[in-house]
């Protein structure tokens, strides 16, 4: 008497983005849903095309057990059943995962025991087989968002720094000079320090899958942005005075502690200096407007600030807090977003 003969088989997923013909290969791929929470796909394995070419030309009982991959599979059913489905998450940046299901069967045989002349007495055989059947879940697809150039984060709008009265009276409020690519605190007829305004945003950012206009937003990915600014001396920050003006200039060599010297035709915002460990300031703004924070003091004891949001404006002056350096000719802040 024959043995039964497993016969397993992948079918398609009605919640994944692959195609039937894909799924049929044992590759499954959960689908961007724009929500970093847990996105879970239903996935079944088919045995019914097992059979047994003996009498009574049937399978009598099916086992299935996963024999490989993680312990995080859900909604499991129809484990004695001719089919297995469950449920498997896997998120962004997490890799592909496989999971290994064995199906065991069993068919009995009635076999001649005793007897003869046409009366005789049976027991039942019990004839099996196994078989093994794989899937594999590519992690869910998302675009990373691709953040604003440093240069791209300054709104210099006029680009023109306060020198005169007349120029005060007419202020855009924004103290970025696009020439020098620097702040300036604007004159204002007093010989005391008085803050120049600087004003940033990330809206140069995008996400190829589409980044949601607001919270509110459906089938689109929201975007989350964190600034960390630093005094550049609390950072590490020196330089190579190399016209000596005794302050530092765009595209002079400058050295952080701890690391290399550099040179970098770029803002200072591409790079990520070490420093001082910024505090967040989620609940604690009193002065956002619109998501857009406006700061005009350190919000942490070290110096540091730290922010999340979209747009920045900060109100900062030229002298220098730190016992370190007496310095008031300017001040250099690392900003990072």
């Amino acid at each position: 008497n024959t043995n039964p003969v497993v016969r397993l088989s992948n079918t398609e997923s009605t919640d994944d983005d692959y195609s039937a013909e894909v799924n049929q290969t044992g590759l499954y791929r959960i689908p961007h849903d724009h929500d970093p929470g847990e996105n879970r796909i239903t996935i079944t394995d088919d045995g019914s095309a097992s059979d047994d070419e003996d009498y009574p030309y049937h399978i009598d009982r099916y086992l299935w057990t996963q024999t490989g991959g993680n312990d995080d599979l859900e909604d499991i059913s129809g484990t004695e059943t001719d089919q297995v489905t469950f449920t498997v998450s896997n998120p962004h940046e997490n890799g592909d995962k496989s999971y290994n299901w064995n199906l065991h069967v069993e068919t009995d045989h009635p076999v001649k025991s005793s007897g003869s002349c046409g009366v005789w007495t049976s027991e039942l055989h019990t004839h099996t087989d196994d078989a093994e059947i794989s899937v594999t879940i590519n992690e869910e697809p998302n675009a990373d968002p691709v953040a604003s150039s440093a240069l791209g984060l300054i709104r210099g709008e006029d680009g023109l720094s306060v020198i005169t009265m007349n120029e005060y009276d007419d202020s855009d409020f924004n103290d970025y000079d696009e020439d020098d690519q620097a702040w300036y605190e604007p004159h204002d007829g007093s010989g005391a320090d008085n803050d120049a305004d600087l004003w940033f945003s990330a809206d140069q950012s995008h996400d190829d899958d589409g980044a949601c206009e607001g919270d509110d937003g459906e089938g689109c990915d929201h975007q989350t942005y964190t600034w960390t600014l630093t005094q550049g001396v609390l950072a590490g920050f020196s330089y190579d005075d190399l016209n000596g003006n005794g302050q530092y200039d765009f595209g002079e060599f400058y050295t952080m502690v701890g690391g290399n010297e550099i040179y970098e035709d770029a803002d200072l915002g591409d790079y990520n200096a070490s420093g001082p460990d910024a505090v967040d300031l989620n609940g604690t703004c009193d002065s956002c407007n619109d998501g857009q924070y406006t700061g005009s003091a350190p919000n942490a004891s070290d110096g540091s600030y730290n922010y999340n949001g979209r747009d920045l404006h900060l109100a900062l002056g030229s002298g220098d807090a730190a016992a370190t350096d007496s310095s008031d000719a300017q001040e250099v802040y690392i900003l990072s977003m």
